[in-house]
């Protein structure tokens, strides 16, 4: 399919002159059709089945194949597509039986040059409707499989449309949610900071976005980004996605960075792209490096080439299906000033699911003092 203005219009009828002539005529009215002919049904499945077409004008009364016996066989291909019965069979019966089958629209063939110009009119009209059914599937698709929940609201608050993601954060099935209001799902205390303040700024904005505390069905609540958007119409659509779990993340990473600087020894995380996302305090003291000039980079400011292989190997050895869940190697730290410092690396990975890796971290133990007993 061309630009939204390009129409490929298919038009089977068994009389060719009066095929080639409807043809100009349609291309004649709006310069976005292009029209194919063919003189029989069997000609038109041949044609349908090599190319796109944006809408199909059929006769009626044709040998072999009339119209709505094609129309059958088209729509078992493509149930949606625009079809035209252009004919001169005209008759309450036909009309009846071309509607019953799923005929887009029905024309009486007559006499006189307006008739293309109606016979376009209809053209376009259909195409346009088809076009923006399908972009409404396409965005319906796009929602459903969206991992943000997603509603639209009524002008009266009422649910009239939740994918599945947005019922599964609040505990509900979606046929539970609609026809509901909106209050369903918010505590009172939250319910009143809603009338007062987000919803005087949509209706005043067109839009709102922060945060919300979300209500579920079993009675527990939980922290939600949450996005309002109001249509020409008044309808509103809403984006939630739980942040129950990035709150957890968060307070884990607190929790983590008070216990790592309590740690004497030096720490580090190296993201999943190999640079540093954290060191502490022990770390910095121990290159000499401050913590700007750290993160971001890679090992290779403080370890050799061949030290940053070998600590490679081992977080694959690490990473193996029947791998450790920790290594210990011993590595030399080259600090910004001063000679080379042996030590022990204590490596594991940061947790992850499946085979989405996120990163590693490790403690270094100076073993300068092991090195020069051994030396002794």
């Amino acid at each position: 399919m061309g630009d939204i203005d390009d129409v490929h219009i298919l038009h089977v009828d068994d009389e060719p002159d009066f095929a080639e002539m409807t043809a100009e005529f349609l291309e004649r009215e709006d310069d976005g059709f292009s029209v194919e002919t063919v003189t029989s049904a069997s000609e038109g499945l041949e044609r349908f089945s090599h190319d796109d077409f944006d809408c199909v004008i059929s006769d009626y009364d044709m040998p072999g194949r009339n119209g709505l016996e094609f129309l059958n066989t088209v729509r078992e291909e493509a149930p949606d597509l625009p079809f035209i019965l252009f004919t001169g069979k005209g008759s309450e019966e036909v009309a009846s039986e071309a509607i019953s089958v799923g005929v887009t629209d029905y024309l009486q063939k007559g006499d006189g040059t307006d008739q293309y110009a109606v016979l376009a009119n209809r053209v376009r009209n259909a195409v346009e409707r088809d076009r923006a059914e399908q972009a409404r599937k396409r965005q319906r698709k796009a929602i459903e499989t969206a991992k943000e929940g997603i509603s639209i609201l009524s002008q009266d608050g009422e649910f009239i449309y939740v994918n599945q993601a947005y019922a599964d954060l609040y505990g509900y099935d979606p046929d539970e949610m609609r026809g509901q209001h909106w209050e369903l799902i918010y505590p009172d205390e939250e319910i009143t900071v809603v009338w007062a303040e987000i919803i005087p700024t949509v209706t005043s904005e067109g839009y709102w976005t922060g945060e919300t505390t979300g209500l579920r069905a079993d009675g527990t609540i939980f922290p939600e980004d949450h996005t309002l958007a109001q249509t020409d119409s008044g309808e509103l659509i809403c984006t939630v996605r739980d942040r129950s779990e990035e709150q957890e993340r968060q307070t884990e990473l607190i929790r983590f960075r008070t216990l790592v600087e309590t740690i004497n020894d030096p720490v580090y995380v190296l993201d999943k792209t190999g640079e540093f996302e954290y060191v502490n305090d022990a770390f910095l003291e121990m290159v000499g490096y401050d913590r700007e000039t750290v993160l971001g980079a890679t090992p290779l400011l403080i370890k050799s080439q061949e030290a940053v292989e070998r600590a490679e190997v081992n977080l694959a050895r690490i990473l193996s299906s029947d791998g450790p869940d920790s290594v210990q190697f011993e590595v030399e730290i080259q600090p910004k000033e001063g000679r080379p410092i042996p030590c022990e690396d204590h490596m594991g990975v940061l947790p992850y699911e499946g085979e989405c890796f996120e990163g590693s971290a490790g403690i270094l133990r100076d073993i300068s003092c092991c090195k020069e007993a051994e030396s002794r």
